[in-house]
């Protein structure tokens, strides 16, 4: 007599639990390591972006006061026509240098920032592209834990830079050294 032969086993076909938990497992470790670095990549962004439109709207103001020599102005508006605090840029010429956008000025350009900025301080821009001052205003945003900001500076002559992106442990404007 033969001796019973064990039945065969069937191919196992799909995941068992614990490969399925261990994967999860992995996948969750993954995501709370990359997700804060996601956050971050996305604030550094933001603050670039706005940086940038800055910058533009500075250098697009210069080019406009030498190419139509006449003055124009640049400052933080919040209805459109005056100059005042807001995350809205406008770059008009100031025909009579009241800061207001009169009804013959032309708007040049409105950009609007979503980061706060340091100062609400106009600069105007001649037709030889000079400005009337130093000017430096720093873009900040933060998420909580960490702040990104970025500086851009206006020269006397009219020439504009910015910095790359330096990460503080806040939006403090105050206690930022930028000098």
């Amino acid at each position: 007599m033969k001796p019973a032969a064990f039945p065969r086993r069937k191919r196992q076909q799909g995941f068992t639990l614990i490969e399925l938990v261990v994967t999860v497992a992995i996948m969750a470790i993954v995501a709370a390591w990359g997700i804060p670095s996601f956050g971050r990549m996305m604030l550094s962004y933001q603050v670039t972006s706005d940086s940038e439109s800055l910058f533009r709207a500075l250098v697009s103001a210069r080019t406009a006061a030498v190419d139509r020599r006449t003055s124009v102005r640049v400052c933080p508006s919040s209805n459109g026509t005056t100059c005042g605090s807001s995350s809205e840029i406008i770059n008009f010429i100031d025909l009579n240098g009241d800061n207001q956008v009169n009804a013959n000025a032309d708007i040049i350009l409105r950009t609007r920032l979503k980061s706060s900025v340091s100062s609400n301080d106009p600069v105007s821009f001649t037709r030889s592209g000079t400005t009337d001052g130093v000017k430096t205003y720093i873009i900040c945003d933060e998420n909580g834990s960490e702040a990104i900001y970025r500086v851009v500076r206006v020269a006397r002559v009219g020439s504009v830079s910015q910095s790359t992106a330096t990460t503080t442990s806040t939006c403090n404007f105050d206690a930022m050294n930028v000098n």
